[in-house]
């Protein structure tokens, strides 16, 4: 059906397309009028009945309504969605919501345009622009949908679902409140269900009654657990609204909203220490020995060389030694404002920062080295990374930034290690079973996971960072024996997949990555956002930047199991 009829796209203005939208209202006067190019051309404003705009900010957006009431607002294409993208998706929605003027706008674009095509050797891929050797190209400018080219969904479909649900549901320990975001439907075609788990367990489950919530209004409701919730661990409280029956476009019962609560239950108890493990002193190595694990820690390399428990090895040999990561593979949003120009001595001082031991002692409980990485670029800089191993075998990691201030935005801020290839078991505690951002999170809720480290590389056209997690409590990796690490912290983002970031920024095709021979383990106090206002100049929005302050900080614990 045609809701609103257009003048065309990108053509600039003039006295034809105006003569054009007056042809459209004299034909069919029950019918608005879109033309977004007037914005270049404001001598026939009167072309548009709505104020339409491409890939404005936010900021920009409510500027504009402030200075020009005469006219509703709508982006005919807004946030991006090249490769990893659709960051601050949210700010657009929430604007649509508070400001009735702002009547939102059209995702450029909903499918990647790409076919397949066989590469040297056989093998089929997705395609993309300068794949057929063709010139002039735009390249990989066609892939910027929220579904791939071979219909399978992105991981970028979760932001926009929950940011597009018609019931905004804001919950807390205490209790929630529904919003009906629908501007002429009640709630009367949906119901709704309650549900606490706690450490990603169900507990209890509940139909609730829905009572009619009017559209464009508001009912709270008390926590149907209350009380419930007392014994430690990690809670939530997940609302989830749904469709009673069947429609044309979605079975009965299908989910169109949630909200949900997290919290932890925490009752203070006194940990019980060990004895320090076995201190061995060499010319190569320090020992850290335990009733059943070794640990090498090399002198020369200041760092974990190798980690041995009832006999099974868990680092990689020589390149899987822990240090301290700031990079990501720049995604495409990334290349578009530069960002790796910007912070490439990020990059650098990941590859080349030079590892010293500082101190090495042995405490009652404890044996603590204390290394210093000095970045290329300024010997004053750098970063100190302190271990503390305890008798059972775990590592609490601190890592903390000198100096550096003057270099700004930091992609990344955390460790990577590499661990044998047979270790690609994961599960977590986190935000999402799909790769999560500090800017794209709000669409994945917060339970137990698992996964293997192939699954994790998401297969954009072109090669980027990817698989990252958010709001992580732990996670493990483990092998088929169930032998690795468990990583846990207040909150931390993680990864792991087969490539380290700098190998993924070498290849433009998932089949131009080499054989992989390790798995790479990045934990980070979090990466910094993906964005998406645009792919061409707009950076990533400064509260999901992190910036290199110094006695930045971060820690973690990491236990064989």
């Amino acid at each position: 059906c045609v809701l609103i009829w257009s003048c065309g796209n990108e053509s600039f203005g003039g006295s034809n397309i105006y003569a054009m939208s007056e042809q459209f209202r004299k034909r069919d006067s029950s019918r608005l009028v879109h033309y977004e190019g007037v914005v270049n051309d404001r001598r026939f404003n009167q072309t548009s009945d709505m104020e339409s705009q491409m890939y404005p900010s936010v900021a920009k957006i409510e500027q504009f309504l402030k200075e020009h009431p005469e006219k509703p607002f709508i982006c005919c294409e807004y946030s991006h969605s090249m490769g990893n993208s659709n960051g601050a998706l949210f700010k657009y929605t929430d604007l649509a919501k508070r400001e009735p003027r702002y009547q939102g706008g059209f995702i450029w674009d909903f499918i990647d345009q790409a076919v397949f095509k066989k590469n040297e050797y056989g093998e089929s891929f997705l395609a993309t622009g300068g794949d057929f050797d063709d010139r002039p190209t735009d390249y990989n400018f066609c892939t910027n949908g929220i579904v791939f080219a071979d219909r399978t969904l992105t991981t970028k479909m979760a932001e926009v679902k929950y940011c597009y649900q018609p019931f905004t549901i804001a919950c807390t320990p205490q209790g929630f409140t529904i919003r009906n975001e629908f501007l002429f439907t009640d709630t009367t075609p949906y119901s709704m269900t309650a549900t606490l788990c706690k450490d990603g367990v169900p507990v209890a489950e509940r139909e609730l009654p829905l009572p009619v919530i009017a559209p464009q209004t508001t009912q709270s409701f008390a926590n149907p657990f209350a009380g419930t919730a007392t014994e430690p661990g990690a809670y939530t409280l997940t609302i989830s609204i749904c469709r009673t029956a069947a429609t044309d476009w979605a079975d009965a019962q299908t989910e169109v909203a949630f909200g949900q609560a997290a919290w932890n239950v925490v009752v203070p108890t006194t940990e019980e220490l060990l004895p320090a493990p076995e201190l061995i002193v060499g010319d190569v190595n320090y020992g850290i020995h335990g009733s059943d694990f070794h640990i090498l820690f090399g002198r020369d390399k200041a760092g974990i060389v190798s980690y041995q428990k009832n006999g099974v090895e868990r680092i990689a040999s020589q390149v899987g030694i822990p240090r301290p990561n700031f990079w990501r593979a720049p995604i495409e949003n990334d290349l578009g404002c530069r960002m790796p120009h910007d912070t490439a001595m990020w990059k650098i001082a990941s590859l080349y920062a030079v590892p010293s031991i500082v101190s090495c002692k042995q405490t009652a409980h404890t044996v603590d080295i204390v290394t210093r990485y000095t970045f290329p670029q300024n010997p004053d800089n750098g970063c100190l990374v302190t271990y503390q191993f305890y008798g059972d075998g775990s590592i609490t990691v601190t890592m903390q930034m000198l100096g550096c201030t003057e270099y700004g935005n930091m992609p990344d801020f955390g460790m990577l290690l590499q661990m044998p290839l047979a270790f690609d078991q994961i599960a977590w505690y986190g935000r999402g079973k799909d790769e999560t951002y500090c800017d794209r999170k709000n669409g994945s809720r917060i339970g137990c996971y698992t996964s293997t480290v192939a699954e994790q590389l998401v297969p954009y056209a072109y090669v980027q960072e990817c698989g990252n997690h958010t709001d992580t409590q732990w996670f493990t990796i483990t092998n088929a024996d169930g032998h690795g690490f468990r990583f846990a912290a207040e909150q931390m983002d993680f990864s792991a997949l087969p490539y380290t970031p700098h190998q993924l920024e070498q290849a433009s095709h998932l089949q131009e990555l080499p054989r992989s021979y390790r798995n790479v383990v990045r934990i980070s106090a979090g990466e910094m956002g993906v964005g998406g206002d645009d792919s061409w100049g707009a950076t990533v929005h400064p509260e999901f930047t992190r910036q290199s302050e110094t006695g930045l900080s971060f820690t973690f614990r990491m236990t064989a199991i």
